[in-house]
Order: C-alpha cells, then sequence, then structure tokens
C-alpha cells in the first residue's frame, strides 16, 4: 500500500497540500492557494501514535512491564515506534513508517572532533546528557493537553448511559424526568471530567504527514487535538500561495540550541538563538574583575556600613539611615555574585561538583 492509499484508508484531511523537496529536504508544499486559519491537516486520533499518563503496557512481551512503568515519555513512544516497524508489512503504521527518515545526523550521534568545530562548549554538555538517555523520538512528536477519552469511547459510554436510562424508565418505573435529568447530569460529568483533565495533563503523539512540515520560528500556527472531532489538527493563521513550502513552528522558543541538537538543523537568523557560556570560562574572570572593580569604587566598604548600622545613636536621619540599609543589601548581594564568580573559576579539581551548574545568585 503507498502511503497515499494508508492517508485516504485513514480518512487523513490534508486540504490542499502535499510532501515535496525542497533543496533536498523534505518538506510539505501548498497544491493551491491555501487561506488563513484554514486546517492544514487533520488525522484522526486512530491515525497517531500516542502515549499519555498511566497508558497500560500495549505489547507486555515486547517490553517487560517494570521497563514501561518506570520509563520517560520519549522513551515509551520510541517503544510503539519499535514495536510496528518490528511487524513489518502486518503493521497498521506500515506506510507512515516507511515515510520516516532511516536515518539522521544530529549532535548525539557526531565524534569528539565534530562536536569541537561547533566551537560552543555548552552544547557539548547538553549531548552528553542526551547522550545517557538516548532522547531522539521527541523531535518528531507533538505534546498538548490530554483530552481523556476518545471519540469512540464517549460513543460507548453515552450509549450505556442512555440504555441505563431507557432501563430505569421502563423496568424500574422511574419518573422521565429524574431519569432525563440523570442522564443528562452523568453526560454532562463526563464531559467536564474530561475538560479537567486536559488542563492538568499532557499526552505525546507522533502524527502522520503533520511531523513531515518543518520549522519556521514565527509562523503563527498551531497543533492541537479538536475534541468533538476526536482529530489531530494543524493549522496556520497565514495564508500561503500555491508552490511555497508551508511552515509550521516547533516553538517559538526555540534556540538554535535545541534545533540542532533535537531536530539535527540550523535555523538562520534564529529571533530566539542565545549564546550560552560554559562555566569555568573567561567571562567568569572578567565579570568577577568588574564587581571587585565596582567595590573599590564605593566611599565605605561593606564591614564599615554594617558597622556604622550597628553602633547607630540617633544622629543619622530617617533617609540617612534608609539609605545605609539599602546600600548594605546591594553590597550583600554584589559580594554573594564576587563569591559564586570566584567558586565557578576555581580549579576544576577542586570543583568538580559545580562545573556543570549555571550561575544564578538574587537578593533575599
Amino acid at each position: 500500500m503507498s502511503s497515499e492509499e494508508w492517508i485516504d484508508q485513514n480518512e487523513i484531511k490534508t486540504s490542499e497540500v502535499g510532501l515535496a523537496f525542497f533543496d533536498g529536504e523534505r518538506g510539505v508544499i501548498a497544491d493551491a492557494d491555501i487561506p488563513a486559519e484554514q486546517a492544514l491537516v487533520s488525522v484522526p486520533v486512530q491515525a497517531v501514535l500516542s502515549e499519555y499518563p498511566l497508558q497500560p503496557n500495549p505489547f507486555p512481551r515486547f517490553c517487560p512491564q517494570f521497563l514501561w512503568k518506570e520509563s520517560p515519555w520519549y522513551f515509551r513512544l520510541a517503544l510503539q515506534l519499535l514495536h510496528e516497524k518490528g511487524k513489518g508489512q502486518q503493521s497498521a503504521f506500515h506506510p507512515y513508517i516507511n515515510e520516516l527518515p532511516q536515518d539522521f545526523d544530529m549532535p548525539l550521534q557526531w565524534a569528539e572532533e565534530d562536536m569541537a568545530e561547533l566551537h560552543y562548549p555548552c552544547l557539548n554538555v547538553m549531548v552528553e546528557t542526551q547522550r545517557e538517555v538516548y532522547e531522539a523520538v521527541r523531535s518528531r512528536s507533538f505534546g498538548g493537553p490530554f483530552p481523556g477519552t476518545t471519540a469512540a469511547e464517549r460513543t460507548r459510554l453515552a450509549l450505556l448511559i442512555a440504555a441505563a436510562a431507557a432501563g430505569s424508565y421502563f423496568f424500574l418505573h422511574l419518573p422521565f424526568e429524574q431519569v432525563a435529568n440523570g442522564f443528562m447530569a452523568a453526560l454532562c460529568f463526563n464531559l467536564i471530567y474530561n475538560l479537567v483533565l486536559s488542563q492538568t495533563v499532557q499526552w505525546h503523539t507522533l502524527v502522520p504527514v503533520v511531523d513531515f512540515m518543518n520549522h519556521r520560528t514565527g509562523v503563527p500556527s498551531d497543533v492541537a487535538y479538536e475534541y468533538f472531532e476526536d482529530r489531530m489538527v494543524a493549522r496556520c493563521k497565514i495564508p500561503y500561495k500555491k508552490g511555497e513550502q508551508v511552515f509550521i513552528s516547533y516553538g517559538d522558543e526555540q534556540t538554535n540550541d535545541s534545533l540542532l541538537q533535537f531536530y539535527g538543523f540550523v535555523e538562520p537568523d534564529c529571533p530566539g538563538d542565545i549564546y550560552q557560556e560554559k562555566p569555568h570560562s573567561r567571562v567568569q574572570q572578567i565579570l568577577a574583575h568588574v564587581c571587585q572593580q565596582e567595590t573599590s569604587s564605593w566611599p565605605t566598604s561593606l564591614e564599615e556600613d554594617s558597622k556604622l548600622l550597628g553602633t547607630r545613636d540617633g544622629s543619622l536621619g530617617s533617609r540617612k539611615l534608609m539609605a545605609l540599609q539599602f546600600r548594605i543589601e546591594k553590597k550583600k548581594v554584589l559580594g554573594e555574585c564576587i563569591s559564586a564568580l570566584q567558586r565557578s573559576i576555581e580549579p576544576e579539581a577542586d570543583n568538580s561538583d559545580q562545573q556543570q551548574q549555571s550561575l544564578s545568585v538574587s537578593a533575599k
């Protein structure tokens, strides 16, 4: 079965988009003019692979119960993908899995000399942490509020409640108004329960077609579960012309650190990009020196001010007293900053437990 046939069979609505290649990279193309706010792709929940809290182990013979129970969400999602891939053509997701990249190139797989070419030590630290858990499947997943039950489950529950209501009316001879009120109360409770649950619990999904859309920071897009349609839907708030590549945003908080580490690409002129400095760098030394110069410019030291505050005899006016208390607190904060900076630039052998920590000092 081709991927196009699989998409049709699973009632995946792709609006006016299709798969295409742009400079050798696969993405999604607009096959016709697409107005703003139109659903780009709509995928039934039955056609997605998902992970959610307290999800029972779907394949105890493939994965031991203890491993499933203790694994993080991305490991569970990866297990489901591997399980389906192992089924070969017997898998209901076989055409989709065949379209997934068979290999990828991310820093997770790079050698030490490759990482050195980045000239960015902080990413080395983050990638080493990632290697410990091999967290890779997250690059193709979408997270959001957990809807609770599926539409099919909600329908079965509604029919069960209706059957119980009918039995109460015809066999127990309860008043019709009482039965109707009970029926509506049960339905409303189920709806409210799901809505409340969705505000507190997250799930993660692999969504066919949607996960082929490439990222661009700032694109006003949304990939969300639509409760009454029981579908995962991707929308964009801007229009596209025929032949244009269709983008979504993987999150406007993304930096090139996370894009390279988890997605394997770099976004030129990324608006949210940052530069992180590794502890024990020249920056800490310069900052410590600047702070120490600031202390030398004070007319009085922290020790002198503290002594003056402790021996005040009423000769200080209220404003001078307030100013004295204020500058004492500020000098304490700067002193804490200097101490923390000095600790961060001490020899590695004396500070091995602090090497991977970020520096953060605030006023008490």
